[in-house]
């Protein structure tokens, strides 16, 4: 039903900054990221992308895959997650790995404007969301964002996702 096409857009720019840790002495690869996207060519460059700049990441291709990891690890911080996926869509995804680890934060993709996929249970202007493509200093740069506590947790602020 959802085909997206994608467009990865690399950092060739190889320079990391060592200080730029979130808070001032907790190192990034502290920080779990579940990556959940369908698109395996797309999920292995974010992947490879969020390792290179620091973070620890487990990777999943489909919702069910990405729940058995997130009832395993229950220190994730951060679900980045697909929305248009089949089976499990984001939105169910997090609803159900919320109930698991409240307090792990949200970041949605998506190739679709977030206007398109309002419909699917995203309330826009209310979650962290990311369209595709983006460049990967983009992603890091709202990672670091959203896990620094600038912007207010998902569940608190999106009703949907509380149920």
């Amino acid at each position: 039903m959802w085909q997206t096409q994608n467009r990865i857009l690399m950092n060739t720019d190889n320079t990391h900054e060592e200080n730029s840790d979130i808070e001032a002495g907790v190192a990034l690869d502290t920080y779990s990221v579940l990556l959940v996207d369908d698109d395996p060519n797309f999920r292995m460059i974010v992947e490879f992308n969020l390792k290179r700049l620091g973070y620890s990441v487990s990777a999943a291709g489909s919702g069910a895959e990405a729940l058995r990891i997130a009832e395993q690890n229950r220190d994730i911080h951060l679900l980045i997650t697909d929305v248009a996926m089949p089976g499990m869509d984001g939105v169910e995804l997090a609803r159900k790995i919320l109930r698991i680890q409240p307090r792990m934060e949200v970041l949605y993709i998506s190739g679709f404007p977030l206007r398109s996929i309002a419909g699917m249970g995203v309330a826009t202007g209310s979650v962290h969301f990311l369209q595709k493509p983006f460049p990967a200093a983009r992603l890091d740069e709202r990672i670091k964002a959203i896990l620094a506590g600038a912007y207010r947790p998902c569940l608190a602020r999106v009703p949907a996702l509380a149920q």
